[in-house]
């Protein structure tokens, strides 16, 4: 899924249960450190009374950690903070790290340095941990595969800022009229938002998108804009949705579709609010109660998504727990 979170290549340590974890400087634990693409979906800047200055970065990694040694692709959720589970356990859906990189071979230059740390200071630390020095070598060795299917399987996720593309989506509201929404017409896929509506999104161009800004930043014009005045901008259907249904019928310029399953995640918008107001309208032939609008074409959509390339969402470790280095002093 594509979406305007800043992507960089980040090394982060894989500990011995086979999971990520934030990088804070602890060897115990930690098999090795594994280059990957992450989500930066937070910056923290720390400032010292001596003039330091030290910054901290939350991360989302592209393939996360379920199980041990089990990777499956992850997109980053809307609630980026710290949340607390039934049992009062604090966790949180992001890692954190001091080290972000915009370039492949830096990442590989912090992983490598890191991975020597390991190897000189800890591994090599006391004579009778000799034979896991080339144990950590061949784990190292194993452990570049898994690296190479992380970058294979995130090739349509650019570190490159300028490829981003603007996501403005806006909607109509007989309550509200005209505004500006939170979400974008990826989210409308893979967060299953509006599941529960029938719902049209239609792709615009820049000049309409600057039309509506307009629109939006005069109240009255905003609050009296109608689906019935929104038609001139309904020229190109690009998604179609029906609340009975948990696909999304994805429109190309040449009237072909392709069906796309949504994913059964929470809602990004309570909906209960505008319940009492909203009204079926009748367009095309079909009753629609939300309609959006966006900048996104059914190229981007495709090319976000690689319908056309098979692409491993789901990557397995396939390394016994005996063939991997760990510091763990019981064990050795």
């Amino acid at each position: 899924m594509k979406n305007n979170y800043p992507i960089r290549y980040v090394a982060l340590p894989l500990s011995e249960n086979g999971r990520w974890q934030s990088d804070e400087g602890q060897d115990r634990g930690i098999i090795c450190y594994l280059v990957i693409k992450c989500y930066v979906v937070g910056e923290e800047t720390k400032y010292f009374r001596e003039g330091k200055v030290s910054k901290e970065y939350k991360v989302v990694p592209t393939y996360g950690t379920t199980f041990p040694h089990i990777f499956q692709m992850t997109e980053p959720k809307y609630d980026m903070d710290d949340y607390l589970d039934y049992e009062n356990i604090k966790y949180t859906n992001y890692l954190c790290t001091k080290n972000v990189f915009e370039k492949l071979e830096d990442a590989e230059k912090y992983r490598d340095d890191r991975n020597k740390e390991i190897d000189e200071i800890v591994v090599s630390a006391a004579p009778k941990w000799a034979n896991l020095k080339e144990k950590f070598k061949k784990t190292i060795e194993k452990f570049r595969k898994l690296e190479e299917d992380f970058e294979e399987n995130t090739k349509e996720l650019p570190t490159d800022e300028r490829k981003k593309h603007k996501q403005n989506i806006y909607g109509i509201d007989n309550a509200m009229g005209l505004v500006e929404e939170d979400i974008s017409a990826y989210s409308l896929i893979d967060e299953g938002a509006y599941t529960d509506h029938d719902y049209a999104v239609y792709t615009i161009t820049e000049e309409e998108a600057k039309e509506l800004e307009q629109i939006l930043k005069n109240d009255a014009l905003s609050d009296e804009f109608i689906p019935k005045k929104a038609k001139k901008y309904m020229h190109t259907p690009l998604m179609m949705h029906k609340a009975d249904s948990y696909h999304v019928k994805l429109v190309s310029p040449e009237g072909e579709s392709k069906i796309v399953k949504m994913e059964e995640t929470p809602l990004s918008i309570n909906l209960d609010v505008y319940l009492d107001t909203k009204k079926e309208i009748n367009f095309d032939g079909v009753l629609f109660e939300e309609f959006f609008f966006t900048l996104e074409t059914y190229d981007d959509i495709v090319e976000a998504f690689n319908f056309d390339e098979k692409r491993k969402r789901g990557i397995v470790l396939g390394i016994k727990p005996s063939d991997i280095w760990t510091n763990d002093k019981y064990k050795y």
